[in-house]
């Protein structure tokens, strides 16, 4: 049972590349349009509106890295892509999203 549930839930291998990037982006995405949905559901739509449309960026962003890399040039690409596959980065980046979301979320 337990090896049919790790197949079933984990991956095989991490993602790497372009689907790390993705995979980055859209966990930001989701982040976002649940915060989205509350504004929403605390009457204040304009927060909720904004926030959608930052969850928009964020998964177009992801979705579209591909092209993007490749008419940004490789230097920037592969600065952006180190900086995704450190961990320490990707901490910083979810610290200053989490502090984002916390003042959205206070005024």
């Amino acid at each position: 049972m337990t090896l049919l549930l790790r197949s079933i839930l984990m991956a095989d291998e991490l993602p790497t590349g372009d689907k790390a990037v993705f995979a980055f982006f859209e966990l930001l995405a989701i982040g976002a349009a649940g915060e989205s949905f509350a504004k929403f559901s605390a009457s204040n739509p304009w927060q909720g509106i904004l926030l959608l449309a930052i969850t928009a960026v964020l998964f177009l962003f992801g979705l579209k890295w591909a092209a993007i890399k490749k008419s940004i040039g490789t230097g920037t690409s592969a600065t952006i892509d180190a900086i995704i596959k450190d961990y320490r980065w990707r901490l910083i980046i979810i610290a200053a999203s989490l502090v984002l979301f916390y003042f959205i979320e206070h005024n």
